[in-house]
């Protein structure tokens, strides 16, 4: 995916440890985001929240000598624009999953 350096590296495993721990994959099915062909959704989806934790831009990302790296563009844009995707949902459940998370760390 994106690796550029140490600290890009530290935070693609970060981002990779904690989609693991929430099952963001199970989530992204609850929600009905699901790709029929070609790259897994949760593919997908861990590139582009790499860029955003990495301060990078999908455009410029696309145009750069790492673009090897990343799949057609229009796989991304179609990703994002999808209509049957139930972002909202998605949000809730992530949502819920972080603060019963975070409910097992503390104390009543």
């Amino acid at each position: 995916m994106i690796n550029q350096n140490e600290q890009n590296c530290n935070t693609q495993n970060e981002i990779f440890n904690a989609i693991k721990e929430l099952k963001m994959g199970n989530l992204l099915r609850k929600s009905n985001i699901r790709k029929n062909i070609g790259i897994p959704v949760l593919e997908v989806f861990r590139f582009l929240l790499l860029l955003v934790f990495q301060g990078k831009n999908l455009f410029r990302f696309l145009n750069s000598k790492h673009k090897e790296q990343a799949v057609s563009k229009n796989t991304y844009y179609r990703f994002l624009n999808e209509t049957s995707y139930n972002w909202k949902k998605f949000l809730m459940l992530l949502a819920c999953k972080v603060i019963s998370s975070f409910d097992k760390l503390t104390r009543p």
